[in-house]
């Protein structure tokens, strides 16, 4: 891979042995000494991988344009700060020096945008000078016709050209010159993929415009000229792509349109469409499958033979030695180049010779916030190789999984089927709460890390969808932070189940799960509901609903939350109660023992 170094960091390998060392010391201090040997042996010996994403919305290209912008802007600043002071600097940022020299050596023969809005900036206000902006351009005329003014200003513009060559112009021009070259080298990676999917698209298009215009009887010209037409298309391909995973409630929407325009209409509910047999036709007809899959499968040969990013990756996988080699790549593959999941980073528990070899993968570090990459790496610090039921499992957190298993062949049935209560044997019934606790222990250990203004990744941290559920469970998870961090960092996924009582514990889950397919628009909108009726402010709220009196004669719109919050105090209840008779028993046989 492309070495490419910004403040000293390679964005592609930005996790050097002496970074690391200090990230596991922050694990260190944020779980204790007693954990220190398995947080240690845990990071140390997982692959960590960084790669360019071509899939998602910003494109490395785009990280280090901004990244560049920024550091330059940061420049100007400095410079502006000199002679407006640094709060007004922010507004001569559209001004770069050579524009300043471009003023001054034409003596104000042409005097352009730029000249007049320095001008402007510089005395009208600073200065007390009169000045309207329904008359600038006339105001600065004016201002220049008088010599003794127009001489002050020359002399001003003199400073600050020869200030800027004498402190920062060189500089300026260095991080010029590598953005220059390290965005032509990542936008050549980028182009030739991007010209083969443009390929691509043209032919799938074209492959599904005459398949929905048989279907609907609807001439294949109007798929080349009418809007809803080509709409259509596109949402088909969509679910093709996404074969019935990640989907919004808005891709929900898109989907009901397209099959009332596919001729099956059943309201407005999407669950209404499940197994429509017309619509399990259409959508897996064998002949339009077979020539979707050609399409895709060159796709993908062609895209990744000259990809880097890809290349490289797969390099480093390889070089692992892990067993699971082929799911390892395909979800490398899916990571890099998946227009549509949302996956920041990702981790894939795999094994080498019978023992735990994790493979974390994360975009470039201009890609990646510290809250991101900090998350990843406590999946890696709570895993395990257990065996249940006779069969060895990767244990994370409160969850097992088997390793091995062919996975479910994608149909259109099961995007159209409810989505199925999770089973302990699927291992994903639990998966929202340990989901929740990982984040939270990643916030704090995240905080640890900014304090010291330490870095893994420097984008900037956004808020996750497990996040939504610190304001239910922040208080418990204090609470029993103790024997969670015992559960999660040893081999017993079940000690912190069997300490609470596994039907209060997956009463937990089940809360969780409920709690977090909550849309977000939805529950913003709720708390802003229940703000106003308590008459409070959004940062007294969490306290007030783990805490406060909730039988009150609330918006029925706000009823999803509230009983979710008297949920978990009943099963809270339950817990204290279980554990009480416990420690009332330990007493007794300590008592009896003593007799």
């Amino acid at each position: 891979m492309k070495k490419i170094v910004v403040d000293g960091v390679d964005i592609f390998n930005p996790l050097q042995d002496d970074k690391k060392n200090k990230v596991i010391e922050y694990f260190v201090q944020y779980y204790g000494e007693k954990y220190r040997d398995r947080i240690t042996q845990r990071i140390n010996d997982a692959a960590i991988c960084f790669v360019g994403k071509l899939g998602g919305w910003v494109k490395p290209s785009d990280s280090l344009r901004t990244y560049y912008n920024n550091k330059k802007n940061d420049l100007l600043k400095q410079f502006y700060s000199n002679f407006v002071g640094k709060e007004a600097a922010n507004e001569f940022l559209y001004i770069e020096p050579n524009q300043l020299k471009t003023i001054l050596n034409e003596e104000f023969k042409k005097i352009t945008f730029a000249a007049v809005d320095l001008v402007g900036k510089l005395y009208f206000k600073e200065k007390g000078l009169d000045y309207d902006d329904d008359l600038k351009y006339r105001a600065v005329v004016e201002f220049l016709k008088d010599e003794k003014k127009y001489q002050m200003f020359k002399h001003d513009l003199k400073k600050m050209v020869n200030l800027w060559d004498k402190k920062y112009a060189s500089s300026f021009e260095k991080l010029s010159h590598e953005e220059g070259i390290y965005l032509s080298e990542l936008k050549d990676i980028e182009d030739k993929y991007f010209k083969e999917k443009n390929k691509n698209n043209e032919i799938l298009f074209d492959l599904t415009a005459q398949y929905i215009a048989k279907l609907t009887k609807i001439n294949p010209m109007d798929f080349k000229s009418d809007v809803k037409c080509q709409r259509m298309v596109y949402v088909f391909l969509g679910i093709m792509e996404r074969k019935g995973e990640f989907i919004s409630p808005h891709d929900r929407i898109l989907y009901v349109e397209l099959f009332n325009f596919l001729g099956v209409n059943k309201g407005k509910d999407y669950q209404n469409y499940k197994d429509d047999p017309q619509l399990l036709k259409i959508f897996c007809n064998e002949k339009y499958l077979r020539e979707y899959g050609k399409i895709i499968q060159s796709f993908a040969q062609n895209s990744t033979e000259n990809c880097e990013y890809y290349l490289s990756l797969v390099e480093k996988i390889k070089e692992t030695g892990i067993d699971d080699i082929n799911n390892a790549i395909s979800s490398a593959y899916n990571f890099i180049f998946q227009s549509f999941s949302n996956t920041q980073a990702f981790v894939l528990t795999a094994l080498k010779d019978g023992q735990l070899k994790p493979v974390c993968v994360f975009p470039d570090y201009l890609d990646l916030s510290n809250a991101t990459a900090v998350h990843e790496l406590n999946h890696i610090v709570e895993m395990d190789v257990i065996e249940e039921d006779g069969e060895k499992c990767r244990k994370c957190g409160f969850e097992a999984f088997a390793f091995y298993g062919e996975k479910e062949r994608y149909s259109f049935k099961k995007m159209l089927k409810h989505a199925e209560e999770p089973t302990e044997k699927l291992g994903r019934q639990f998966e929202s709460l340990n989901e929740i606790v990982n984040d939270y222990f990643a916030m704090d250990i995240t905080k640890l890390l900014e304090k010291d203004n330490f870095n893994i990744g420097i984008c900037e941290d956004s808020q996750t969808v497990y996040s939504k559920g610190f304001i239910l469970f922040e208080d418990f998870i204090e609470k029993h932070k103790k024997d969670i961090i015992e559960c999660r960092l040893s081999d017993d996924r079940l000690y912190f189940a069997n300490k609470i009582g596994k039907k209060n514990f997956k009463d937990l889950a089940l809360l969780a799960r409920e709690y977090l397919k909550i849309d977000n628009d939805e529950i913003e909108y709720i708390y802003r509901e229940i703000c106003d009726t308590l008459g409070i402010k959004k940062e007294d709220l969490g306290e007030y609903l783990r805490h406060g009196d909730l039988n009150k004669d609330w918006p029925s719109d706000c009823e999803v939350v509230i009983e979710s919050f008297k949920k978990l105090r009943e099963i809270e209840n339950k817990i204290d109660s279980k554990l009480k008779t416990k420690a009332e028993e330990k007493d007794a046989a300590y008592e009896d023992e003593r007799c």
